[in-house]
């Protein structure tokens, strides 16, 4: 399982609690699977970008559209960035929480740095995310989700 609390509750409800074989694996990558050749300088004053990138379902708590606002804010406040956002992943709800970040962008006049990339699998995921700088990832930590 996923997490403690997710192995505790499959455990408990398959009534064998003390079972030896069962473990929490995390689902994080590999230091391999991490590119670290994408360093951003500044020193240069020329204009440099910044691609941050998201991936899993996409929810509310997971992507929050105040997102969209904090990079509307940085890349105001920090005309030498350009800021983006790769999103890969599925929609939760039928698609209408992803229907509102495309909205939310072109509301706020960054729909071009804003971009859904699809679903993909695991091995694709670890492929596109090499091309991005930064990973994001929200929770909440007032919802009472399994998986988190």
């Amino acid at each position: 399982m996923p997490n403690a609390r997710r192995l505790e509750l499959v455990l408990l409800q398959a009534s064998c609690a003390d079972r030896p074989q069962a473990y929490t694996v995390w689902n994080c990558p590999l230091v391999e699977d991490i590119n670290v050749d994408n360093q951003i300088s500044l020193e240069n004053n020329t204009k440099q970008t910044l691609k941050l990138y998201f991936h899993g379902s996409i929810s509310p708590s997971l992507l929050p559209l105040n997102l969209l606002q904090a990079i509307k804010m940085a890349s105001q406040e920090n005309t030498m960035i350009d800021i983006s956002l790769g999103i890969a992943g599925y929609p939760t709800d039928g698609g209408s929480h992803l229907a509102s970040l495309l909205t939310e962008a072109t509301g706020l006049g960054i729909e071009r740095s804003v971009k859904y990339l699809g679903a993909h699998s695991r091995i694709d995921l670890l492929k596109l995310c090499r091309q991005y700088d930064v990973g994001i990832c929200f929770y909440d930590d007032t919802a009472d989700e399994l998986n988190h």
